[in-house]
């Protein structure tokens, strides 16, 4: 789905490019060296550890249970942006597990505000875990489609309303607030999943907007 937003922006497109995604290098900051408070002043050192300055790669950065970033929590849970002259790509990703459970974690847990529906069980049977699953793939939906601000979003550029996040709360068909839609139970864990990946892993993806339809589209 994410492939097809090229087609939308160029519709002499007769074969739509595959998106090719690759990890190349992890690192793990075990000393919190710019502290166990994350702010946007902080974040470009953050991103340089993670990239080693290489500018053609999109640094991702995953959050511990200690750790709160400036943003987040007011009404987003990961976000997508530009650092320095270079154009340096980068994703910072909540860790909901104690930084706003109510709103980042749901459908795994109780909601702060709105609809009380049905909890689900996590696929992987961590909340933490599983929830900064769906966040990261909003965050990178959101990045791949609008990296730099000017691509395919609705509403103002300081408050964008892009590929994922314009369909937030929906997981499957049928959804409505409160209610996910429709999902697959694992009968071994009882955890709730719309999606494979390796290994056997299974996951809890957000529906992404279909610019063909013009309406949210859904693995299920």
């Amino acid at each position: 789905m994410v492939e097809s937003y090229q087609s939308a922006a160029n519709d002499k497109l007769f074969t739509v490019p595959k998106i090719r995604v690759r990890v190349v290098r992890q690192v793990t900051d075990v000393s919190y060296s710019i502290g166990k408070v994350i702010t946007k002043d902080f974040l470009s050192g953050l991103v340089s550890k993670a990239t080693n300055g290489d500018s053609n790669t999109v640094a991702v950065v995953f959050t511990s249970r200690e750790v709160t970033v400036q943003g987040l929590c007011m009404g987003k849970c990961s976000e997508h942006g530009v650092i320095g002259p270079s154009n340096q790509l980068y994703m910072i990703v909540g860790n909901p597990e104690t930084e706003c459970p109510g709103s980042c974690a749901w459908p795994f847990h109780r909601p702060d505000y709105g609809p009380q529906g049905v909890t689900l069980q996590p696929p992987n049977g961590n909340v933490g875990a599983d929830s900064m699953v769906i966040s990261f793939a909003s965050a990178l939906a959101g990045l791949v489609t609008n990296p730099y601000n000017d691509g395919f979003y609705d509403g103002p550029e300081s408050d964008p309303k892009e590929a994922s996040t314009i369909c937030h709360g929906i997981f499957g068909s049928g959804a409505f607030p409160g209610y996910t839609g429709k999902v697959r139970v694992n009968p071994s864990n009882g955890g709730c999943f719309n999606a494979h990946g390796i290994k056997g892993k299974k996951f809890l993806l957000p529906a992404l907007w279909d610019p063909k339809t013009s309406s949210c589209w859904t693995t299920m």
